[in-house]
Parts: structure tokens; sequence; C-alpha cells
């Protein structure tokens, strides 16, 4: 909600506060997920090389997880965005 409020500073901040606390707690799927949409909002706001490697942990994460089909669809992503680091 942040972002689309002009705020994508502190929308970033509590991705990475999510990502901790799902690591923290095991929660590999909801870390994955953290990582994917941070990594998509940072492509969005011009940060590619942090963008990707966002985006690198949530597939390998996902991964992880078992989530095979997320998995290719962030790889899709992360070689949509490669040429461009």
């Amino acid at each position: 909600r942040d972002a689309f409020e002009g705020l994508p500073e502190e929308a970033t901040r509590k991705y990475f506060v999510s990502i901790e606390k799902a690591a923290k707690y095991g929660f590999v799927h909801e870390q994955a997920l953290a990582c994917e949409r941070v990594g998509i909002l940072l492509l969005d706001c011009g940060q590619a090389d942090k963008a990707l490697d966002c985006l690198y942990k949530a597939r390998e994460l996902y991964d992880e997880w078992g989530c095979v089909v997320k998995s290719s669809m962030v790889s899709d992503i992360i070689s949509g965005r490669k040429g461009s680091r």
C-alpha cells in the first residue's frame, strides 16, 4: 500500500522486516513471497541490482519450499531484467 501512496522506501522497509521475521520463524513460503514482491517493487523503482538480489533469493526459497511453478515465474522475471543489470 505504501508504494502506491508515493512511499516506496517505507514499503521496502516493511518488506525487509517481513522477510526477516519469516526467516526467524521458519516460514519459507512467506519469506519467498516477500522477497519476490520487494524485488518487483525495486525493479519498478529503478533499483535493478537490489531487485535482482531479492529475486534470486525468492527463487532459491521457492525451490527450497518445493514450489517449482513460482520458482519458474521468478526465473522469467529475472531473465527479462538480467540484460539491464
